[in-house]
């Protein structure tokens, strides 16, 4: 399923580069040169981590701030911009990166504030364990964060494309009382696999600096089982089986949860449409978009649709979506008839 380039399409691309990419990456830029040129009036050691009351509880070399910002900042920044934008240039479905425009510059506006007043709060200071953080004061750096990427979102455009974004296999004819099951595994992608493979170690690695820095402080404990947690949820949700039968359409994970099933008399609609996971849905995964529905995506491509009679959708990306696609139709109409 392709389109042709068209001049909107190279500008809502062009666009989305601007806001999704490489102005926030700009903007970290700024705020890890400025880091940087505050660091000798910095306290050595300086204050790294602050406990629920505000008050400093871990201490870290002052270098920790630009390389947080860079690394955490950037990387996030760098790998969803470019992922989102791989197969878009040759998208079959309508472009809607503005997602990624406000999750960048959310983050950017969030970690890159919060990140310096941090260093500035510990300017000149002797000993850092004086500087207090109280949860109001992150309160404007989540503001600003909520700000931008709210201008992201409503600044980046969505235009649909010029060819057709969908198609209706037309229905395998069934005999009375005949059995057919469609069953298919949708596997995630490498790129999506990799990068959840950074997320991951990244958390790691911030984890363990602030178990470290906290002095493997009872609350550093719980982030930590909490991220290994989710860590192993996300890891279970790479690969699921996806089966089309008399019963309907079933979705489960390879460990048999989490799952989801659209009875056959609840299927109204059935389409085979083109998918990209950054674009369309946030990232890969478990996901849901208010446009599109619930989403179970694991890489950019073909995927099989379904709109229930409620007007909810499911979407699964999934090799052969055409021939699921026409099953379903064909065991809807033989329900029906």
């Amino acid at each position: 399923m392709s389109v042709d380039r068209t001049p909107d399409h190279d500008r809502v691309l062009a666009r989305a580069g601007l806001l999704g990419l490489w102005l926030p990456l700009v903007l970290l830029a700024v705020v890890v040169v400025a880091q940087v040129i505050l660091l000798p009036r910095m306290p050595d050691p300086a204050a790294v981590h602050w406990g629920p009351g505000g008050k400093v509880d871990g201490w870290g070399p002052a270098w920790s701030f630009p390389l947080l910002t860079a690394l955490v900042g950037g990387g996030i920044v760098v790998l969803t911009g470019v992922a989102s934008r791989a197969g878009r240039k040759r998208s079959g479905g309508p472009l809607d990166l503005r997602f990624v425009s406000a999750m960048n510059l959310w983050l950017v506006g969030f970690l890159g504030s919060l990140t310096l007043l941090l260093v500035v709060l510990q300017l000149d200071l002797d000993d850092a364990s004086a500087v207090a953080v109280p949860f109001w004061m992150i309160l404007p750096s989540l503001a600003l964060g909520i700000l931008m990427g709210a201008l992201g979102w409503f600044l980046t455009p969505r235009i649909e494309a010029a060819g057709p974004t969908a198609s209706t296999p037309d229905a395998v004819a069934l005999r009375p009382g005949e059995h057919a099951v469609w069953l298919k595994t949708a596997a995630m992608s490498p790129l999506a696999v990799g990068l959840i493979l950074v997320a991951v170690v990244s958390s790691f690695a911030f984890l363990a600096f602030s178990l470290v820095a906290a002095a493997a402080s009872p609350e550093a404990w719980v982030i930590g089982g909490s991220t290994l947690l989710l860590g192993v949820l996300v890891t279970v949700m790479t690969v699921f089986r996806v089966r089309v039968d008399g019963s309907g359409l079933s979705v489960r994970s390879a460990v048999g949860w989490p799952r989801v099933h659209v009875p056959i008399d609840e299927i109204a609609t059935v389409e085979v449409v083109h998918v990209n996971p950054l674009g369309d849905f946030g990232g890969w995964g478990w996901r849901f978009n208010p446009g599109y529905g619930q989403g179970i995506v694991m890489r950019t491509g073909e995927a099989l649709r379904v709109t229930r009679t409620n007007g909810k959708k499911l979407t699964v990306t999934v090799d052969d979506a055409a021939t699921a696609a026409a099953l379903l139709r064909g065991l809807k109409d033989r329900s029906r008839a």
